[in-house]
């Protein structure tokens, strides 16, 4: 993945597609990041840039009160872990950049062109009322077990 913008990305709230840009931005540095330092310096400038956009994002999403803020949270802390876990790996020695970059890309495009969507669906009066559950969205779109059933490692 190349990690450049594309149209699909937009999810149609623009602040969120700014900061979903610059998201965007920080893992192409980090994947053309040259050695161990670099790679270390740009990883915890993404690091430091997820917590900021998640804060972000659910603020927004708290102040319109989205109906599935808490799934979404929630996701947003099952990513989080998972970047705590390569965070540990790379802090141990281990060189993972490789596997780290193909997990922020998939996740990447999952997350905004579903979930975050989804936001964008309520928000705009495109999703409300439509009988449906938001269970039922995340089927429709393959992410249920991903983002409802997948149990977060308890921290030390």
């Amino acid at each position: 993945m190349e990690f450049d913008w594309e149209k699909k990305y937009n999810i149609g709230i623009e602040t969120i597609d700014n900061e979903h840009r610059l998201f965007l931005s920080l893992i192409k540095k980090l994947k053309n990041a040259k050695g161990p330092e670099e790679e270390n310096l740009a990883f915890d400038e993404l690091i430091r840039y997820i917590r900021y956009h998640f804060t972000s994002e659910e603020t927004l999403m708290d102040f319109h009160n989205y109906s599935q803020i808490e799934i979404h949270k929630l996701a947003h802390l099952k990513f989080l872990d998972k970047i705590t876990t390569f965070q540990s790996g790379i802090e141990m020695g281990a060189y993972i950049y490789e596997e780290l970059l193909d997990f922020l890309g998939q996740w990447f495009i999952s997350h905004s062109t579903k979930m975050d969507k989804h936001f964008s669906k309520e928000l705009n009066g495109i999703k409300k009322n439509t009988g449906s559950s938001f269970d039922d969205f995340l089927i429709e779109e393959g992410i249920y077990d991903e983002v409802v059933q997948t149990p977060i490692k308890e921290s030390c």
